[in-house]
C-alpha cells in the first residue's frame, strides 16, 4: 500500500474528526487581516496578510472564508509562516483556506500576504467568514474573533 496516500487518508480523516468536535472558547482567538485600514490610488498595490492568533493557545488546523469587494484586484498571494498542508489552497482567484500543521502547531502566523490593487475609487472591503481554528491538544474548536479590513481606493491624483 502506498504509504503517502495512507499518511493523505489518516490527514484528511483527522480534519474531519476535529471540525466535528465541540467547540471551546478562548476568548482572544483571532484570524484577521494586517492592515485593517488604508488608503491608497487607483491602480497602486498594497499588501494584506492574512493572520491567526490562537490567543495564548497552539493550534495546528484553520479555515476561513476570504472575499474582496469587487473594485479590488489580488494580484498576488505568497504563503506566510504557518507551513500548513492545505485541503483548500487559497489563490489568486479564491483566497479562502483550509489547512493543517502536520506534526506541529503554532501560537501564531501569517497563512499568506496578498498583493492588491485598487481598480476603482471608493471605499473596500476584505471579509472573513466561516472561520475555525482547532485547538492542537484537544482538538477542541477556538471559535477566534475575526476581523475586516476596509480600504479607501482614491483618484489618481487625489492625496
Amino acid at each position: 500500500m502506498d504509504t503517502k496516500r495512507v499518511l493523505q487518508g489518516i490527514f484528511f480523516f483527522s480534519l474531519f474528526v476535529l471540525f466535528a468536535t465541540k467547540p471551546s472558547y478562548a476568548a482572544n482567538a483571532l484570524i484577521g487581516l494586517t492592515p485593517s485600514t488604508g488608503s491608497y490610488a487607483v491602480g497602486e498595490v498594497f499588501t494584506v496578510s492574512v493572520q491567526l492568533d490562537g490567543g495564548g493557545e497552539e493550534f495546528n488546523v484553520a479555515q476561513a472564508a476570504i472575499a474582496i469587494s469587487d473594485n479590488l484586484a489580488i494580484e498576488d498571494l505568497v504563503f506566510g509562516n504557518c507551513g500548513f498542508a492545505f485541503i483548500t489552497t487559497p489563490t489568486v482567484s479564491s483566497p479562502s483556506f483550509l489547512g493543517g500543521i502536520l506534526g506541529g502547531k503554532a501560537k501564531s502566523c501569517t497563512v499568506y500576504t496578498m498583493k492588491i490593487k485598487g481598480k476603482a475609487p471608493g471605499t473596500t472591503v476584505v471579509t472573513i467568514t466561516d472561520a475555525k481554528m482547532k485547538q492542537y491538544t484537544t482538538a477542541q474548536e477556538l471559535s477566534p474573533r475575526i476581523t475586516k479590513a476596509s480600504y479607501t481606493i482614491r483618484s489618481q491624483g487625489n492625496g
